[in-house]
């Protein structure tokens, strides 16, 4: 198969998916447009007690801190990971020299 070809079939099979993607976000889109109020807080924490409320909350925001502390710090590794390949391949460069 020619570059060429593979390419357009890439750029076939990309369009598909991205229109099969939008496809299915606009049913959930739909789907949370006609979500009632009461579906809605059918879902919600049946909590009374404002005390475990408000713990269930930090709790949430707590999770959610170190989601994303774990995301920066992926983030980070990946940065480090590029910049060490680029070193070792300078590196290889001069050692060819000694």
């Amino acid at each position: 198969m020619k570059k060429e070809d593979l390419k357009n079939k890439l750029k076939q099979k990309s369009n598909e998916s991205a229109a099969k993607t939008d496809v299915l976000l606009d049913e959930e889109l739909t789907a949370l447009k006609k979500a009632t109020r009461t579906n809605l807080e059918s879902i919600r924490p049946k909590i009374t007690d404002q005390d475990s409320y408000n713990k269930l909350i930090t709790i949430v925001e707590e999770a959610n801190k170190n989601n994303i502390n774990i995301g920066t710090l992926k983030e980070r590794i990946e940065k480090a990971r590029s910049a060490v390949v680029t070193v070792a391949k300078e590196a290889s460069k001069f050692i060819k020299f000694l």
